[in-house]
């Protein structure tokens, strides 16, 4: 607590020694680094992490004794724990930091936040999508996701597959009302019909990732791409939204280099 844990170290190019782009405080989660390197951070994590599918960001071990991040194109995406983790983590430093409005207008209206991992021989991507409730009510189809999702804007969006990914389906998860009854039979009407998932014998069965205490549940919801698009609405009060999220990020070095 109270110093840096953590540096951002870019190695995409081989040629070069690794050199530290920021250094990231355990206590608040702020970048310190000079302003011209907090523009290029921003640049190659969004670009590397949101827009590019093989996310070459790792928990890159140790940098001048400490934890950090590693962006190297050469290697292979992320797996299990570490993605998760990351994705928290990333926008956390968003919102503590002068960067924050700048990550709001570059994914507030259309995109999500992609993360992609491996396990098992499965590949999944993770969504985290923030929807603004207000704007859900003027979509009739979204009533009931704005009643049962008020409270509860943070959702985990996943899309799996084995071999090549198909553009839909997109799972929704909601962080709550997993196994609300009403939620499930609200959702009906967005199902696809081809994939015959049948939400009343959903199993609570799912993978725990302990050092967020998220679970993914391997009873999602299918819906269309399109209606999960209207969950992806203007970033709103992330500070809000994130709050309870701090109190379970990784503060020490250690929790971070024991990740999988």
């Amino acid at each position: 607590m109270g110093g840096p844990w953590g540096t951002v170290v870019d190695t995409k190019n081989s040629d070069r020694p690794r050199r530290a782009l920021c250094h990231l405080r355990g206590d608040t989660g702020r970048i310190s680094a000079p302003n011209a390197n907090q523009a290029l951070v921003l640049q190659t994590l969004s670009m590397s992490l949101v827009l590019n599918p093989a996310a070459p960001c790792y928990w890159g071990g140790d940098f001048n004794g400490t934890p950090c991040i590693e962006l190297d194109r050469s290697r292979p995406p992320m797996r299990g724990a570490q993605s998760v983790v990351l994705a928290h983590q990333l926008l956390l430093w968003a919102t503590h930091n002068q960067l924050h409005e700048a990550w709001r207008n570059l994914y507030s209206t259309d995109r999500v936040y992609s993360f992609y991992s491996s396990q098992h021989g499965l590949h999944t991507r993770i969504d985290l999508v923030y929807c603004n409730p207000e704007a859900l009510l003027k979509a009739t189809s979204a009533e009931y996701h704005v009643r049962a999702l008020s409270n509860h804007s943070l959702l985990q969006v996943g899309i799996q597959w084995s071999g090549s990914p198909p553009s839909i389906p997109t799972w929704i998860v909601p962080v709550t009302a997993l196994h609300d009854t009403a939620y499930r039979e609200s959702l009906r009407g967005h199902i696809e019909s081809d994939y015959k998932l049948n939400v009343d014998t959903a199993s609570d069965t799912g993978i725990e990732w302990d050092p967020l205490k998220v679970v993914l549940r391997s009873h999602a919801i299918k819906i269309s791409y399109g209606t999960a698009l209207l969950l992806c609405r203007e970033l709103r009060d992330l500070e809000l939204e994130l709050k309870h999220y701090e109190q379970l990020l990784p503060t020490a070095p250690g929790v971070v280099t024991s990740l999988p």
